[in-house]
């Protein structure tokens, strides 16, 4: 099932990027590329965190979650730090976007946008977490649309291109972060079964739903055919009394506590920074360029549910 999605939806992503400007990933370093750019991860959004939304300086950020049938969304709450920017509070991971959450990012009036950067978008998560083989398709995808007035001008997919470390990047930063301070419960996509680890009194439990069992010597009658996704809503439907982890709100609880203080907030940001610039622990930044540029007012940032799929937006570039 999932090599199938990934497939399929690879595809999709292509015959999309045809109708736009020339696209590439992006092979400089972020903080480069965000210098003097909308970077999210600067103090001046530190008053967005735990907000629905929020608007700085022309430009308005608001968290949704994902409920019913999948085709309503309501609003959630802003997840931010100054290391890998914005997220969604809630969900499985509490500071980043998760497969029943979007992030949109809105601005007064279309904007010149000429690139997207990300952070925590890794290869190898199910691997980590022995649900499948890890391997060349095992990669977290981030996926968005951007709209000028209320028409869709692009869908573009960026995929992980880092191997998951062993020792995360913000484990740099103990006096901010501890370790799992964001891990609510987890969800795992598998080849026929999505399992939901989450705690018990014994420990970590884990719920495990079917997804039904498919041939993949018959997966080919269904090329060219066009397929139907089903809502994570609906499939999550069948598991209850998901318990989170209490350790999983410990990082947002800390940033919202130094909120005000900027200068604790900015020095975690040089850092970071810094870390980046001669450490060896990668943090999952990958960047997406578009030629000359789009001009869009709103960008709508979603979370496939393909591995274990969850990201941070650290920035974009606009002319």
């Amino acid at each position: 099932m999932k090599n199938f999605l990934l497939a399929a939806t690879t595809a999709l992503t292509s015959s999309l990027a045809l109708s736009a400007a020339a696209q590439s990933v992006a092979t400089q370093s972020i903080d480069e590329a965000l210098d003097g750019q909308l970077d999210f991860r600067r103090t001046a959004y530190a008053v967005c965190i735990d907000l629905p939304t929020c608007e700085v300086a022309g430009v308005t950020v608001t968290a949704e979650r994902q409920v019913g049938d999948g085709d309503v969304w309501v609003p959630a709450t802003l997840y931010w730090d100054p290391v890998d920017g914005f997220g969604v509070q809630g969900g499985n991971q509490n500071d980043e976007i998760d497969v029943d959450e979007r992030l949109v990012v809105e601005f007064a009036s279309p904007v010149q946008t000429r690139g997207i950067w990300l952070s925590d978008v890794f290869i190898s998560e199910a691997g980590r977490y022995q649900t499948v083989n890890a391997n060349a398709e095992d990669a977290e995808v981030a996926d968005f649309e951007m709209f000028r007035g209320n028409a869709p001008v692009l869908q573009a997919r960026m995929s992980g291109q880092i191997d998951l470390p062993r020792d995360p990047f913000n484990g740099l930063f103990p006096e901010a972060f501890v370790e799992d301070g964001d891990l609510l419960n987890r969800l795992l996509i598998g080849t026929d079964d999505i399992s939901i680890y989450m705690p018990d009194p014994d420990g970590t439990g884990v719920v495990t739903l079917p997804l039904g069992d498919i041939d993949r010597e018959k997966q080919a009658i269904f090329a060219g055919v066009e397929t139907v996704d089903i809502p994570i809503a609906e499939l999550l439907g069948g598991a209850t009394n998901i318990t989170v982890f209490k350790a999983g709100s410990e990082n947002a609880a800390r940033i919202l506590a130094a909120r005000d203080n900027l200068a604790s907030l900015e020095k975690l940001r040089i850092d970071a920074t810094n870390a980046r610039r001669v450490g060896s622990i990668p943090n999952g930044e990958i960047g997406w360029y578009s030629g000359n540029g789009i001009a869009v007012d709103r960008i709508v940032f979603t979370s496939e549910p393909l591995t274990s799929n969850d990201y941070s937006i650290a920035g974009i570039v606009i002319q």
